[in-house]
């Protein structure tokens, strides 16, 4: 009995670490970032397991899992190390606001949300599946906002994007999954983006941000992004779409939508700013199964 659980907790330690390194080879193929959703649960999955292995006297490779799941989890950024001064927004410099929402397309909370989001007054909204079963929500702000651009989508709703600066002629555009527009913000011209991606492989996240990298490349000039990713912040197709931008997360990551009645929980809803300065806090739910973003953010100084 006691080799049998022995040869059961070797296989299952094995699986764990394999899964754990072939999540990291989402540049290889996409599976690697379906993979690395789970990245955070498989490194405390090898602390457990690794416990396991040092009550059963297996010491090295109980000690070795501890360490690499240990590692592996508290470099994924939810428990902050001395992070806080990187998340602070410079006190000399204006500092801009974004409320960030996936409104669900369902949603039932559409006046409260909606009052929310201009209780708030941000100076850039980014939502997403806005779906004429929530159309309220964006009637509301385009009536009080100076400038919107919508974008049709999938089934569940477009993408929207909302400013209280006004739009510069010429500028907006509709990509795959994102709505994007130039505003003519207090220090300058501002790209403000809402993206919606795909869910991971086995559906087209990857394809996806491979068709938007080039275009938002050619977008020169400071970026906000707000938007539902729908991979988590240490996946490679995340960290392709942001260098393509030229942007950086910032935030804490947190974890802003459950699912499989609690068994799942990962941060899949981000902001992204050129310089990577600011702070985020998670908002409640309001209607939706994400919970909403708001981000305070400075932008670099402009070289002469």
């Amino acid at each position: 009995m006691k080799r049998t659980f022995d040869i059961v907790l070797i296989a299952l330690t094995a699986v764990t670490f394999l899964g754990l390194v072939l999540g990291y080879a989402g540049d290889l193929h996409p599976f690697g970032d379906s993979l690395a959703v789970f990245r955070a649960y498989a490194g405390l999955g090898l602390v457990a397991l690794g416990a396991l292995h040092l009550i059963r006297r297996h010491w090295v490779v109980g000690a070795g899992s501890v360490l690499v799941g240990a590692g592996v989890f508290l470099s994924l950024g939810f428990v902050p190390l001395g992070g806080a001064a990187a998340n602070a927004t410079a006190e000399t410099k204006p500092t801009y606001t974004l409320y960030q929402k996936n409104l669900l397309f369902l949603n039932s909370a559409r006046d409260e949300l909606s009052t929310d989001i201009l209780r708030r007054r941000p100076d850039v909204v980014t939502i997403q599946e806005v779906h004429k079963r929530n159309a309220r929500i964006r009637n509301r702000l385009t009536r009080r906002m100076a400038s919107a651009t919508y974008c049709d989508f999938v089934g569940v709703g477009g993408v929207a994007v909302f400013s209280r600066w006004e739009m510069i002629e010429g500028t907006q555009q509709c990509l795959w999954g994102s709505a994007v527009m130039q505003v003519d913000a207090p220090e300058g011209p501002l790209w403000v983006i809402s993206t919606h991606l795909h869910w991971v492989f086995p559906y087209e996240n990857a394809e996806q941000v491979a068709d938007l990298v080039p275009a938002l490349a050619a977008l020169e000039g400071p970026k906000v992004i707000g938007g539902d990713f729908n991979t988590v912040p240490w996946s490679d197709g995340f960290r392709d779409y942001a260098a393509a931008a030229d942007v950086k997360r910032i935030g804490r990551v947190e974890v802003s939508i459950v699912k499989a009645r609690g068994a799942l929980r990962v941060p899949i809803d981000h902001v992204l700013v050129t310089g990577g300065q600011g702070r985020t806090e998670l908002l409640p739910l309001l209607g939706s199964d994400h919970r909403g973003v708001w981000a305070e953010f400075t932008l670099p100084e402009t070289k002469n």
